[in-house]
């Protein structure tokens, strides 16, 4: 009797081992898994620590850029503003000029032009006319 109950618990124990032998395959085919996976992601992860470094770099670049752009952009300006205020000078001298040149004499500033100077062939016509009629 005893080498039954022996012989049931050795075979129970070999059922046992067997379960415990599939059991741990099983359990090594996910290890080995989980291993290829974690291989992927310490890929993956140092593929985009690499993409974000770059993303980095590319991100600097553009910001010195636009630093340089904005300071151009003031020069600029700046360059601008200095060009309207010298032709809001130069446009007011113009019309001054403008102003001048097509107002009406006054009769004191006509009367005190030299004839002889602005037209010597008509002064000495009229000074001839003026001596023939005297």
């Amino acid at each position: 009797m005893i080498s039954r109950v022996l012989g049931g618990l050795a075979i129970a124990m070999g059922i046992a081992v067997f379960f415990l032998f599939r059991a741990n395959a099983s359990l090594n085919e996910e290890v080995g898994a989980a291993r290829v996976s974690i291989q992927q992601a310490e890929l993956t992860n140092e593929s985009n620590v690499a993409t974000i470094d770059d993303l980095i770099n590319r991100n600097n670049s553009c910001v010195s850029q636009r630093a340089a752009d904005l300071d151009n952009n003031e020069a600029t300006v700046a360059q601008l503003e200095s060009d309207f205020a010298a032709l809001a000078v130069r446009q007011e001298r113009v019309r001054i000029i403008r102003e001048e040149i097509f107002r009406e004499p006054s009769c004191a500033e006509l009367g005190a032009i030299s004839i002889t100077a602005v037209c010597p062939a008509l002064a000495s016509s009229l000074f001839e006319r003026s001596d023939a009629v005297d």
